[in-house]
């Protein structure tokens, strides 16, 4: 059975080569080589063990190029503000020293094309005893676009319907003014005035 933890174990002492990737991972890079997220193995020293096929296409490297790197060289994450993010600030960096796994969804990395990048991250110790570390990563830009789109569309939706529910509140209002207004007549209005105000108060939300 693929297990990371025993692969990390295994090769933890041997020395990184050129095609690392399919000497490290064996019978388990069929498998990473499915996965969808990115994947990136690294060691506890921060080099690069394996990389799979989604992490070349996001970030740009090869995995001939990226096997034996320092991880930091392939995976340029960054913060808010573009800048890249080293030393104990990297959530790499902290996961190899704490062995706390690391989860988020508001960083960036920055291709090797330097294209910035918005990224769903996690880091996780293998062992928990500074083995190494396993880094998912995927690009999040469409979510983001997409979850942007829906957020627009709510708020014009909201406002071009609380247009008329305004004008049949001011209809309401002059009909409720005239006090020769029949009782029955009365209750009515006020019930549909009151249910009017309820469907303004929820689209205010928006």
């Amino acid at each position: 059975m693929f297990n990371l933890k025993n692969i990390f174990n295994e090769k933890s002492g041997e020395k990184v080569s050129k095609n690392t990737s399919s000497s490290f991972l064996g019978d388990g890079k069929a498998i990473l080589d499915a996965v969808d997220d990115g994947v990136l193995a690294v060691d506890q020293k921060g080099n690069i063990l394996a990389i799979n096929p989604a992490a070349e296409q996001i970030t740009g490297w090869s995995g001939s190029d990226a096997a034996g790197l320092v991880f930091n060289s392939v995976l340029k994450i960054t913060n808010n503000d573009g800048a890249e993010m080293l030393d104990i600030s990297n959530p790499v960096n902290r996961v190899l020293r704490t062995n706390e796994n690391f989860t988020t969804r508001d960083l960036f990395i920055k291709t090797q094309s330097g294209k910035i990048t918005p990224i769903f991250l996690a880091v996780n110790s293998i062992g928990g005893s500074n083995s190494g570390v396993v880094v998912v990563f995927r690009d999040i830009s469409k979510e983001l676009s997409d979850n942007r789109e829906q957020a627009e569309f709510i708020s014009t939706a909201s406002h071009e319907m609380r247009t008329p529910v305004a004008s049949i509140e001011g209809y309401l209002g002059l009909a409720l003014n005239p006090p020769q207004l029949m009782l029955v007549q009365n209750l009515f209005l006020k019930k549909r005035t009151k249910t009017l105000n309820t469907l303004d108060n929820y689209f205010k939300i928006y």
